[in-house]
């Protein structure tokens, strides 16, 4: 969507394989000033470094604010899309 895959596949803790860059530690995310605590994501999210979301050309491109505008108004889309294709489906068969 935004020219890289960056970002690690939810799911089961066995991911995709997605490249990320390799300044990037993956697997847990701060939680105060002295805990770490495992982030979890369902099946068909994903985490986006915060690096990401404010350096990648085609989301913040150095602000983290437009970054985070980018994909709100992303996923705003992809959900009028998603609603849009489940009413033009046929209800459940009927007996």
């Amino acid at each position: 969507m935004f020219g890289t895959p960056y970002g690690v596949k939810g799911g089961h803790g066995h991911g995709m394989g997605i490249p990320h860059p390799p300044h990037m530690k993956l697997g847990f995310a701060k939680g105060g000033a002295t805990e770490s605590v495992p982030v979890y994501v369902s099946d068909g999210e994903y985490s986006v470094h915060p690096d990401i979301v404010k350096n990648h050309p085609r989301l913040g491109n150095g602000d983290q604010e437009h970054g985070h505008q980018v994909l709100d108004k992303f996923i705003v889309e992809m959900r009028k899309r998603i609603i849009k294709k489940m009413k033009s489906l046929p209800g459940p068969k009927k007996k």
